[in-house]
């Protein structure tokens, strides 16, 4: 990515790698599955499974989360967790708050070696993570900023989670926005992509496969 800040996750979830001189942090563990890419991909970096010596978490759904216990097995590293996603990582149940709740089977549970505040600095050697609390697409979900640098170059990094946009818009002109609003014509008649149109439903009603088709 940059400095010492590398991609470790799969082709499709993200996990971060950020090196120090006392030890490695690592963010986010993906999915049990995707443990094993991200234990592959520190190796193929040159690093040591044994420096990273915390774990922490952008939300908790299973498929950023699930890896963690063994990446803790394999590590030792100690997990670090928001209020909110410490008991969802340390029983493996996702919480009734979820959007996922109650659609997945339980992931390994992991142990949660500390609480997590909102501002609260994690520091290990040289490195300096500062967790912002975002809760949104989960209760316990936390941004993590910090500092990698590049030669001379310094940059300030994020790792955005659950961001959102807020629309400051009166509820009564949202209704008659609604209300006035006419679906566009499509824009395929004819061909695989007219077939599957006519095939899913609406994307407010998550998109999926019309079975009676």
């Amino acid at each position: 990515m940059f400095g010492n800040s590398y991609y470790v996750g799969t082709c499709g979830i993200t996990a971060t790698l950020i090196t120090g001189d006392k030890g490695h942090i690592l963010i986010d563990g993906a999915t049990e599955a995707g443990a094993d890419v991200i234990i592959e991909n520190i190796k193929n970096l040159g690093f040591s499974l044994d420096d990273v010596k915390l774990l922490l978490h952008s939300h908790e759904p299973f498929d950023h989360v699930a890896g963690l216990a063994k990446l803790q097995r394999v590590s030792g590293a100690k997990l670090l967790a928001s209020t909110e996603a410490a008991p969802v990582l340390s029983t493996g149940i996702t919480a009734d708050t979820d959007p996922q709740a109650g659609m997945h089977n339980p992931f390994p549970a992991a142990k949660v070696d500390k609480i997590i505040k909102d501002g609260q600095v994690v520091s290990l050697g040289n490195l300096a993570l500062t967790p912002i609390s975002t809760p949104g697409h989960t209760a316990g979900a936390l941004c993590w900023q910090w500092q990698s640098c590049e030669n001379k170059r310094c940059l300030s990094i994020v790792y955005a989670d659950s961001a959102q946009i807020s629309l400051n818009i009166p509820e009564a002109e949202i209704e008659a926005r609604l209300a006035k609003w006419q679906a566009p014509a499509p824009r395929y008649t004819r061909g695989v992509l007219a077939k599957f149109a006519k095939t899913v439903s609406s994307a407010s009603e998550r998109a999926v496969t019309d079975k009676g088709l």
